[in-house]
């Protein structure tokens, strides 16, 4: 455990680890995949609950998170590295409660709150305790022209708009296009 928490930031050290004299063997010679998922089936039964780690304001970036945010320095104009989603939701939407489910899940889970700041000259992760109380979910108006080419364009060109690493605004973001 010493030497990863030499090259791991707190958040990603495991909370436990299994120590095997050696691995499975198929005849062969290879490892035997079946033995070791047997093994972590029968391991994760006994597992428990994820203990709460104590809140901090700021986390290190890992390299690849430096990566990107050296790259989105050199180049703030770049979608790079975003990943988007789009998902098309049928039958009518509560957007308070949609608004308001993204709250919770962004309550839950620190990363999804997190916000690239510079901190004493190095960038990192700031992490907020609580959700910012504006709006998460942005409402797009459906392009004029409602063919489903139209549509993938602004999907494309939302999706071509970078995250702002230095804004101090979530790592994420919600969009919603109304199409009434």
């Amino acid at each position: 455990m010493d030497a990863l928490s030499k090259n791991l930031p707190a958040y990603m050290l495991p909370n436990r680890l299994l120590a095997m004299s050696e691995l499975p063997l198929s005849d062969n010679g290879k490892c035997c995949r079946k033995t070791l998922l047997d093994l972590a089936r029968a391991y994760s039964a006994s597992r428990v609950d994820l203990r709460e780690t104590p809140a901090v304001r700021y986390l290190p970036l890992s390299s690849a998170q430096s990566s990107m945010w050296f790259m989105q320095q050199l180049a703030p104009h770049t979608a790079l590295y975003n990943n988007p989603t789009a998902l098309l939701l049928e039958g009518e939407l509560d957007r308070t409660r949609m608004d308001g489910a993204i709250r919770q899940l962004m309550s839950r889970h620190t990363l999804l709150r997190a916000m690239a700041e510079t901190h004493n000259g190095q960038p990192v992760l700031a992490v907020p305790q609580c959700v910012s109380s504006q709006a998460l979910l942005t409402i797009v108006p459906l392009p004029s022209v409602s063919d489903d080419n139209a549509l993938q364009a602004m999907i494309n060109q939302r999706a071509a708009h970078p995250m702002p690493l230095t804004s101090g605004t979530p790592l994420c973001r919600f969009e919603l296009v109304d199409d009434r």
